[in-house]
């Protein structure tokens, strides 16, 4: 049998546990709660700016114009494109993910002669992804 005392502690320490719960639920949880969305919110600013970059890269842009010039040519194993920084080679980028590319291409014609043939091209960006679609292609 409990004593009278030994109920009274068991009640104050059976409140002491209510109230421990209660203001864990107010107090911290919120906390962490909060903690939880700034971790979120700095994840997806992350990856939005990993998107952005993706958009904004020249590099990609002009890689998927030299592969779908490369496809066009009579002798594509002979295609020599020049870097990116080279004279005669410009790549601006515009609303929407659009990047503009104008170039050119060293490669052999049907007869085996080496000749330079001018392109431009427009390729976009799929919004959030590394994928490319493009959009335009002209080459004389």
């Amino acid at each position: 049998m409990i004593s009278r005392q030994g109920k009274m502690f068991l009640g104050a320490a059976a409140a002491f546990l209510v109230i421990s719960a209660a203001l864990n639920a107010f107090v911290f949880e919120p906390n962490r709660e909060a903690a939880d969305n700034a971790s979120l919110a700095k994840q997806q600013e992350s990856e939005q700016r990993a998107i952005e970059r993706q958009c904004e890269s020249k590099v990609a842009a002009y890689r998927v114009a030299t592969e779908r010039v490369k496809e066009q040519l009579v002798s594509p194993s002979t295609a020599s494109f020049p870097d990116l920084s080279s004279t005669g080679v410009s790549v601006s980028t515009e609303r929407g993910c659009i990047h503009r590319i104008a170039g050119y291409v060293d490669s052999e014609n049907g007869f085996g002669a080496q000749v330079r043939t001018s392109y431009e091209a427009s390729v976009q960006n799929i919004h959030g992804t590394r994928d490319y679609r493009v959009l335009s292609l002209s080459a004389d």
